[in-house]
């Protein structure tokens, strides 16, 4: 799994785990620190990426290969002292129809939704 903290425009929100079932790497190279500055409509994000990358169920272990791009799906783990401000942010986001983006080094995309829209 990658251990790190998640900030949103500088400030410190919590510190996260991405981990998934089927593998103990992530293939990209994130920072220990993800500092946030862009967020998406869903609705905006699902007309730039294949249908392919929301179902969750294209995900056979963890990844989804489209048009020669591909989709890793992780898990997202919050310690407890930091579950209350993750429950707002995941809040915020199913109500206001949004995903957080990290744009990285190495012209990967690390986006971040509410499980309800996959």
């Amino acid at each position: 799994p990658w251990r790190g903290q998640l900030s949103i425009q500088g400030q410190l929100l919590c510190d996260i785990t991405l981990r998934t079932p089927h593998s103990s790497t992530i293939p990209a190279q994130l920072p220990h620190n993800l500092d946030i500055n862009h967020v998406m409509g869903l609705s905006d994000l699902k007309k730039k990426l294949p249908e392919a990358a929301f179902g969750k169920r294209n995900y056979i272990e963890n990844e989804v290969c489209f048009q020669g791009v591909y989709f890793s799906l992780y898990e997202v783990e919050i310690s407890n002292k930091d579950q209350y401000k993750m429950d707002q942010l995941v809040e915020n986001l199913k109500e206001k129809d949004l995903a957080i983006i990290k744009y990285l080094q190495d012209q990967g995309v690390l986006i971040l939704l509410a499980s309800s829209a996959l």
